[in-house]
Parts: structure tokens; sequence; C-alpha cells
């Protein structure tokens, strides 16, 4: 990367961000997302995802306490769809919830041992801190963060992450899933998945000889007119290397090279 991101900060502007106070906010926000509310505290900002009745994503957000409740901030896209999603679910609870994008503005910093008060998250694949004061430093580029992310394995909503996929098929389940928590909407499904140890793809990195079009898919190794063997999503070039995110289906796992046109694809471990 073009300079040391320790030392850079970005500004969290593609982000959507809603405030959930009231006495039933962690009851009720603990029944709405995968993980354990109680890690989301004062000093801590964690990922968690939001899913249907069939487990499917619905969103990903970072929450951490906030003033008498709690700060949530998910990719813009979704700032209509989840904003919906989490408010039809408020009926007989004590808790309101409001959409202050716009009103809020924060940062993520790479500086961990700068001071300024904040709450500790990893929204790249490494430490770094959530504040509301802009920080010292260097605003880092979108090109360092997109590289620091796909070397780091770090799906992302629009690229890898849809509202096809089941969050343990983009490996979410030590980032945003409990699964010693209460019940949650689509709980027994994820669950269900965790005891077969079987989903129908996985997140994989690839090294590339070339640079493609993403997303692209990855043809069937015998039949190239047939069924993909999957796709990759998000591209880098680092170190003189090409290297791609996307995801394989199960029937492939085993294998490690693959093919789109010209372009050798690898398997990273």
């Amino acid at each position: 990367m073009s300079h040391t991101l320790h030392h850079t900060f970005v500004p969290l502007t593609d982000r959507a961000f809603f405030k959930l106070i009231g006495p039933d906010s962690a009851r009720f926000l603990n029944g709405q997302i995968t993980q354990d509310i109680t890690l989301a505290t004062h000093e801590q900002a964690v990922l968690t995802c939001v899913t249907n009745a069939k487990g499917k994503l619905q969103g990903v957000a970072f929450v951490r306490a906030f003033q008498d409740g709690y700060l949530i901030d998910c990719p813009l896209s979704l700032r209509e769809d989840l904003f919906q999603r989490l408010d039809m679910y408020l009926i007989a609870d004590d808790a309101e919830l409001t959409d202050i994008t716009g009103e809020m503005c924060m940062f993520h910093q790479f500086d961990t041992s700068d001071t300024t008060e904040g709450w500790a998250s990893q929204r790249y694949g490494i430490l770094g801190k959530d504040s509301l004061t802009r920080p010292a430093g260097e605003q880092a580029t979108a090109q360092d963060l997109e590289t620091m992310r796909i070397l780091h394995r770090v799906p992302v909503w629009g690229a890898e992450l849809n509202v096809d996929l089941l969050p343990p098929e983009a490996r979410l389940e030590q980032a945003a899933i409990s699964y010693s928590k209460g019940c949650y909407t689509g709980q027994e499904v994820i669950s269900r998945i965790k005891s077969s140890g079987k989903v129908n793809q996985y997140l994989t990195a690839f090294e590339l000889s070339s640079e493609i079009t993403v997303p692209a898919h990855i043809p069937h190794p015998e039949n190239p007119d047939g069924k993909p063997a999957g796709r990759v999503t998000s591209i880098c070039f680092h170190e003189e290397k090409w290297i791609g995110l996307g995801f394989i289906h199960r029937k492939y796992s085993e294998q490690t090279h693959f093919s789109i046109a010209t372009t050798e694809v690898n398997v990273l471990p």
C-alpha cells in the first residue's frame, strides 16, 4: 500500500446512522441481530448481521452503546431497507429508532494509541477506532482501504454481501455471529448450518495472473457452458500481484486452480 495506514483515518461518509433509545433497547436489538448485544459497549463497536427467517442477509451493521441507548451504522445503500426492517419489529417495545444520518459525522482511524474517545472496531481486518472527532493524520485513499480489506478477506455489502447470502457463506461466524445468545430472527437456520458444517459456497481469496473486470464468473473447470464453479467479486493490485476475493461452490472446495478466459485463478490458502 502507498503509505502506512496506522497514521491515517477515513471519514465514514458512506454510512447511514440510526439511534435506538428506550428501556427495551437492549432486549429488542438482541432479538434482531446475530451478535450478542452485551458486547456492544461504550468502548467497543461490534459487527453484526440482520437476517430474515430463512437466515439470509438483510443487512450488516456496526453497533455500539451510545449515550442512553445504541448507535448503529450500516452501508448508506441499506439506509432505507435496514431502517424499515428494524422498525417494523418495534411493536410493543418501549424503544424508539431514529434515522440520524446527516446529523452524525464519524471517523475511523487506524492509530489505536490515539487518546481520542471512541469505540474500538475492526472494519478493514485490523483493529482501529471509531470516533466522533476528526483524528490527526492523513486521510486514507479509497484504493488503500480496498486493498486492505481484500487482503484481510473482509466482505462488504454490494460486492460480496447481498440479500441472497447466508452469513456463514461469507465466513462471518467469528466476527458477527454469537451462537450462545438468545433467540433472533433467522437463528434456527444459522444454528443448523453450524451443526451440519455445510453451506453451498465459501468466501475465498484468489491470486490472478492478470486483471479482470469484476464481478466475473469462474467457469466450470470441465464444462465452461455449465453452472459456474464460483465468482470473483473484488480485486486489487498488491506487491506486483492481482489478488481477488469471491466465492467457490462447495463442490469445488478442494480444487485450487481455475481459469477465466486467459487469466489463471489460483485459490489462496
